[in-house]
């Protein structure tokens, strides 16, 4: 046969071009589409137009950034960590935030919440009296506050030993057998009448805590065992 003299092209392809722009494509009689590729003209123009715009704003936020970098007065070729964070120090001081060996002083606070500490570490509050002496003021177990000379110091709570509860009753399945022993019940704790999930008692002040578990079958039979915990010095 005779070779095959077709020239190869790239062009679009009508069937994507008419989901965007399907007024672009023609479709005759027996179904074959075609591009109008003179409409493309007045559409790629206004892309380019956009583009064109879009460029021209980036350059003059860059033009503005670059003038406000070189009329900076701590500008300086080659700007070390140090200098760069002596800076924005300086600049957090007017607004009354200071840095001192890591700890930060600030002139006022307003927040709408405040945390202390943690149950794994608790700790409290330092206030000086009017002789400038300090005094730490924490918060016990049942809310009750006390203060201690000095200022506070981050403590960890000592946990207190643990419980576990065992059941046993009659197998229904063989009454006469064996007892079933039963140690899927469930165990609950409160310190001073306060229900809590873990234990933990604060041993910076001298204090006694009743510490009761109790713990209840599938029959609602209750079961209670009573410690007490003093904290002395």
């Amino acid at each position: 046969g005779e070779p095959n003299t077709l020239t190869p092209h790239q062009g679009f392809i009508a069937q994507e071009v008419e989901q965007i722009f399907p007024e672009f494509v023609t479709t005759d009689t027996n179904g074959k589409k075609s591009i109008s590729m003179t409409n493309f003209i007045p559409a790629m123009v206004q892309a380019i137009q956009t583009l064109n715009s879009k460029v021209n704003n980036i350059d003059k936020r860059l033009t503005n950034l670059e003038q406000l970098v070189a009329s900076s007065p701590t500008q300086t070729a080659g700007l070390t960590f140090n200098q760069i964070i002596t800076e924005f120090t300086n600049q957090f001081e007017t607004l009354g935030l200071k840095f001192i060996n890591g700890i930060a002083y600030f002139k006022n606070i307003f927040t709408d919440k405040l945390t202390v500490g943690s149950t794994l570490k608790p700790t409290g509050v330092t206030l000086y009296d009017p002789n400038g002496e300090p005094y730490c003021v924490r918060l016990q177990i049942g809310g009750a506050l006390v203060s201690t000379a000095g200022e506070c110091t981050t403590t960890t709570a000592t946990t207190t030993p643990g419980a576990t509860v065992t059941d046993t009753s009659t197998d229904p399945l063989n009454p006469a057998g064996p007892l079933i022993v039963n140690n899927n019940l469930g165990l609950h704790f409160s310190v001073d009448d306060i229900p809590m999930t873990d234990i933990s008692i604060d041993t910076t002040a001298t204090s006694t805590h009743t510490i009761v578990y109790s713990a209840v079958d599938g029959s609602g039979n209750w079961g209670y065992a009573t410690r007490t915990v003093e904290v002395i010095e």
